[in-house]
């Protein structure tokens, strides 16, 4: 899993680390503000798995927002590992 995070959603670096995720077959999730700039585009075009996007453009609450949602991924994350029979088909 690929996690990138960009209070505009338009960082070069990341769309370059979504990319490369992509071919490596990883699952890519994105946290973005405002709009969601390219990071939204991404995910519209099939290239980006998740975009959570804060609709706001003030940069504060973007980040505050992010914060949460980190810790939220974070515990999701840890509770698929310990328990797997949740996320298996």
């Amino acid at each position: 899993m690929l996690l990138g995070i960009s209070t505009s959603g338009n960082s070069e670096n990341l769309m370059h680390a979504f990319a490369t995720a992509r071919r490596m077959k990883l699952t890519t999730i994105g946290y973005a503000g405002d709009d969601g700039g390219k990071m939204a585009e991404m995910h519209a075009g099939g290239l980006l798995d998740f975009c959570l996007t804060v609709p706001t453009s003030s940069i504060h609450r973007i980040q505050e927002s992010h914060v949460a949602l980190y810790h939220i991924t974070w515990d999701m994350v840890h509770t698929f590992l310990q328990h797997r029979a949740l996320v298996e088909d």
